[in-house]
């Protein structure tokens, strides 16, 4: 490209200086000089015909023409020799007058095709020159084109980057707000259980243990009673399990044991055994999640444990926390009989999958799920840690 502009700016502006704004007045004045003129006159006009040559053959800037069309200087330096030649001939005292001007026309002949071989020659360069100028001028065009036609672009894709990022910080918050509203409802519940359902049933089994203490009771009615305290017991542990779902996990130095209680509460209360494994290197960025992070990722667990219950009818569960230096893994998976939609996907809507997504992308965490029928099913969850805030508080 360089090489291009070079050749290009010295045949576009410097040969009309050297060719037709120098030698096309040289060679004029020379004619009209000696067209009928004395031998002296003819020397004179070739005298300072030769000091004009001389002066071009020198300048610095025909010396740059010279490397880029020899033709040319090739084509002056003749020129200049020509006259040079002619000069010494007429000059010679040995010849008459007329025979010099004789000489003299037959050189001049000769210097007048050397001349028009040299505007000839800036002809074709000054064609060539301005082919490429449009060359230039087509190439450039395109390229303001092109430049316009990407800045567009770029504009035009970051205003829907910023449109996606405006509705994902909007999903976010709208998951933020359901997210609330179902902890605040959670802690409502379970209040609500343990302060009236639980007592309830604890005063009914109060009065089933003073019944049976009853004398005059006979063994029909003793073991009626028996069975009705026996349920009740029951229905409270039931309900405390429950209320221990519902309950907010602790986010902070008991954290790992709460997700711990996630798998012995599903044993004792299904029997079906849940193996539970963390990394100790993981622990400390388990425990350096902030509170957001940590209450979203307790109740994925939760959720996918009893998704396993509800749905998958596993003879086993496991639990494992896993990761490198800037992500967290963890996998919960089950051995039941999994699921498949039509398709052969996973739908989002799958046994509540869509509410665990949401909760991955509102921490930034990414939520793979893994199922088919046969082999059972694996949720995935990866949290990065490179920063801590993720997710906010």
């Amino acid at each position: 490209m360089r090489r291009f502009i070079t050749f290009f700016a010295v045949f576009l502006l410097s040969l009309p200086i050297f060719a037709k704004q120098i030698i096309a007045p040289l060679w004029e004045e020379f004619d009209t000089q000696t067209e009928n003129g004395s031998r002296s006159s003819c020397i004179s006009s070739l005298d300072t015909m030769i000091s004009s040559l001389d002066s071009m053959l020198s300048d610095s800037s025909f010396l740059y023409v010279r490397d880029q069309n020899p033709e040319l200087f090739a084509l002056v330096s003749n020129l200049r020799d020509l006259t040079f030649s002619t000069l010494t001939l007429i000059s010679d005292s040995a010849l008459s007058d007329s025979e010099a001007l004789s000489l003299m026309a037959d050189k001049k002949h000769e210097m007048e095709h050397i001349v028009f071989d040299i505007l000839l020659n800036e002809r074709k360069i000054a064609d060539k020159a301005q082919f490429l100028y449009s060359i230039l001028v087509i190439l450039l065009s395109f390229l303001g084109i092109l430049l316009l036609f990407f800045v567009l672009l770029y504009f035009s894709r970051q205003k829907r980057v910023m449109e996606l990022e405006k509705t994902v910080e909007s999903e976010r918050l709208i998951t933020k707000t359901i997210v609330q509203v179902q902890e605040n409802e959670r802690t409502r519940i379970y209040r609500d259980l343990h302060d009236t359902v639980a007592q309830d049933i604890k005063a009914l089994n109060l009065f089933a243990s003073q019944l049976t203490a009853l004398p005059e009771q006979n063994v029909e009615t003793k073991e009626l009673f028996s069975k009705i305290k026996f349920l009740g017991k029951r229905m409270i542990d039931e309900i405390y399990v429950v209320i221990k779902n519902l309950t907010p996990p602790e986010l902070h130095e008991n954290y790992i044991s709460s997700i711990e209680d996630l798998c012995q509460n599903m044993t004792n209360l299904t029997k079906i055994p849940c193996k539970y494994l963390i990394e100790p290197k993981i622990t400390d960025k388990l425990l350096d999640l902030s509170e957001n992070q940590k209450l979203h990722i307790y109740r994925i667990i939760q959720e996918s444990l009893n998704n396993a219950i509800k749905h998958a009818s596993p003879t086993e569960c496991s639990l494992l926390i896993t990761g490198q230096d800037n992500f967290i893994d963890i996998f919960v998976t089950d051995d039941g009989k999994g699921f498949e939609s039509l398709s052969g996907k996973i739908t989002q809507n799958t046994f509540g999958i869509k509410g665990m997504m949401s909760r991955a992308n509102a921490i930034g965490a990414k939520l793979v799920v893994d199922s088919t029928e046969e082999s059972g099913t694996e949720i995935k969850l990866t949290i990065p840690i490179q920063n801590k805030s993720a997710g906010g508080k």
